[in-house]
């Protein structure tokens, strides 16, 4: 048989402080975080309370540990999600007009590359992008690559010319 496990990690300071702060609490997932706090001070077990907020023993220590560190705002959820994005909106749009309108920030007309639409961005801007991330913005903006007719390392003008002139309903 293991050791017993101490019944309250909480203090009665920090009781008291999480009673206080559960006044007037409009977020539900911090209400119910603040209520496994207040029901693990009073000399209930992790285990009881863990299993009443349907979570683990690890998650409400957890949230113990980081409501007396932070107080309150231990006991929110951290900020999830994507890095910020390092073009703004306005500059997405200008970078749109130029491709658009096939000219340089200057105002030259230019037939953009991935290379030379990178170059104009770090000197418009001075954001550094890959060309991944170039090609997947201008894929994301709806602007496809122009890419040359294919073309057979066989084929010959000759023949090519040849074949234009024979009438399709004749054949070779």
């Amino acid at each position: 048989m293991g050791r017993r496990k101490a019944a309250s990690f909480v203090d009665s300071a920090t009781l008291a402080c999480a009673e206080a702060d559960l006044n007037g609490l409009p977020q539900g997932r911090v209400t119910l975080r603040l209520l496994a706090v207040i029901a693990a001070g009073q000399d209930r077990r992790l285990d009881d309370v863990a299993s009443f907020f349907r979570t683990t023993r690890q998650t409400v220590a957890i949230w113990i540990s980081r409501y007396r560190s932070k107080g309150l705002a231990g006991l929110t959820d951290l900020p999830k999600g994507h890095r910020r994005a390092s073009l703004s909106r306005i500059q997405v749009k200008t970078i749109q007009h130029w491709v658009e309108r096939g000219e340089s920030p200057s105002g030259e007309p230019v037939h953009w590359t991935i290379a030379l639409l990178r170059e104009a961005i770090l000197k418009a801007f001075g954001v550094t992008l890959g060309k991944t991330r170039v090609w997947l913005l201008l894929r994301e903006w709806g602007y496809r690559l122009k890419v040359p007719r294919p073309r057979h390392t066989k084929a010959t003008p000759k023949a090519e010319k040849a074949f234009k002139k024979t009438p399709s309903h004749l054949g070779r």
